[in-house]
């Protein structure tokens, strides 16, 4: 993982690695929250989640994409304040 820490807190843009190399997931804080857009991945390089976070709680559209079908299942869901509103859209896309 490379980032830096502020007064023992994660600050500022950080990234997490797989053993194999490949990243796993990247995102900022600020004042130790999650406080950016923050994109994760599987093992194999393929984009698993985008999802947004402000003060440390979900906000905004949430997308996952599946492993099986090369990716291309995805779920979306929208949070605000941190909790979920609307129901869950189940989509099939084109490419991720």
């Amino acid at each position: 993982m490379e980032g830096r820490y502020e007064e023992g807190e994660r600050e500022g843009a950080w990234t997490w690695w797989y053993e194999n190399g490949n990243k796993s997931q990247f995102g900022a804080f600020m004042g130790g929250q999650r406080n950016s857009p923050f994109t994760y991945w599987y093992a194999n390089g393929m984009k698993s989640q985008e999802v947004t976070f402000v003060n440390g709680e979900r906000n905004g559209l949430e997308i996952t994409w599946y492993e099986g079908e090369q990716g291309k299942n995805s779920r979306e869901r929208r949070f605000r304040d941190g909790k979920q509103y609307g129901g869950d859209a189940w989509k099939v896309l084109a490419e991720n």
